[in-house]
This record gives C-alpha cells, structure tokens and sequence, in this order.
C-alpha cells in the first residue's frame, strides 16, 4: 500500500489548526454572523408585526359581519313592505290604464254610434191660434205626445230628436258702487 504523504511545514499547519478553531466558533466568520443575526431578528419583528395586524384584521372583520347580521335583520321588513308597496302601485297603474282604455272605447263607440248630425233644437211647446186649415195642410196629423212632429200622410216620419234642456245662465254680479270720483 502507498499512501500519498507530503511534507508540510509546521507553520502552516497551525494556522489551519486556527482557522479550523475560528470556524467551528463562528461558522459566519467575524462580521457576516452579527449582520446575519440583524437580519434574522428584524426579520423576526417584522412578521410578528405582521401576525398581529392579520389578527387585529380578523376581529374587525367578525364585527363587521356581526354588524351587517344586525343591519340586514333591520332592513329585511323594510325592503318587504318596499316590495309590497310597488306590487301595490303596479297593480294600480294596471287598473288606471284599463279604466282608461274602457273609457276610451266607450268614447269611439258613442261616436260610432251618433250619427254626424248637427246638434237638435229645442223645442218650443207653442201653440198656434186656430186658423182655418189651407187645402194641402189638411192630411198632417197633430202630434199625439209632446217631443213628437206632426206627420204628413204618404211621408216618411222625421226623426225624433231629444229636447235639449234650457240653458241656464250664471247670476248676474252685483253692480260696482261708485266712489267719489268715478
């Protein structure tokens, strides 16, 4: 068997013994471990800032959930008797335009109806003195009822035409006094 060995000088060999001693002391070496300490422990401090802002999250969250609980259990009934109402009001406006249709109809059925005549007279229930009768006025016959015209024999009879009312006027307005100059 040969094994490979060297000389080394002894000097050399001790500071590597010293080396190897400063290592297993401070594996980071003389200013790496104190930054790398810093580091760690900011780091440290960071996260627990961090853990304590998401927990000071969390709770204000399950207030403000227990707060919207609260306000929804307030504004349910009102949101129901919101609904209710516009029920209510579309089923008005439902009856408004049928009304309004009907009225509608009823209107061009009246005009349908009526022909385009001009507006009756009113009739006056005057009687005329007796007079002797003209040859050609005696086959008219006198009306039988008031509202109805007389009729000649061998003509078609007149339509009846409803008496319109009198017309009434408003009262009259009390004269101005007079001052004193006018």
């Amino acid at each position: 068997m040969s094994d490979d060995y060297a000389i080394v000088p002894e000097k050399e060999v001790r500071e590597l013994k010293d080396r190897i001693e400063s290592i297993r002391k401070n594996p980071l070496g003389p200013y790496g471990g104190q930054d790398l300490i810093e580091s760690v422990n900011n780091l440290t401090r960071a996260i627990n800032s961090l853990m304590t802002l998401f927990e000071t999250a969390a709770e204000e969250l399950k207030l403000e959930e227990r707060e919207s609980e609260t306000i929804v259990r307030k504004i349910d009934p009102l949101l129901a008797r919101i609904e209710s109402i516009s029920e209510q009001n579309r089923k008005i406006a439902q009856g408004v335009v049928a009304v309004a249709d009907m009225l509608e109809s009823a209107k061009m059925e009246n005009k349908m109806d009526r022909p385009s005549m001009p507006p009756p007279m009113p009739e006056q229930n005057l009687t005329p003195p007796p007079s002797p009768m003209s040859p050609g006025m005696q086959n008219i016959q006198r009306p039988q009822q008031m509202g109805q015209r007389p009729q000649m024999s061998g003509q078609m009879p007149l339509p009846q035409q409803n008496a319109i009312p009198p017309m009434r006027l408003p009262p009259m307005p009390p004269p101005r006094k007079k001052g004193l100059f006018g």
